[in-house]
């Protein structure tokens, strides 16, 4: 049963790019991202690294790498 949505992007001139959605059951594992999932994301989206973001309960919060 999904509890928790969010929407991961990063920004770009300005502008918020869309990479994914993800639904979680719990909080933590919302935000739990492994390193092969972050390098996946920034081998797809490469102006994505060091700036992640995801959009939680309209909160726009920054996610950090490593």
């Amino acid at each position: 049963m999904t509890k928790y949505q969010g929407i991961i992007y990063y920004k770009h001139n300005g502008t918020n790019v869309f990479m994914n959605a993800v639904k979680a059951t719990d909080i933590i594992s919302l935000f739990c991202f492994d390193k092969k999932r972050v390098a996946k994301l920034n081998e797809r989206w490469p102006l994505s690294k060091n700036n992640i973001y995801m959009l939680f309960e309209g909160k726009e919060i920054k996610l950090e790498s490593e």
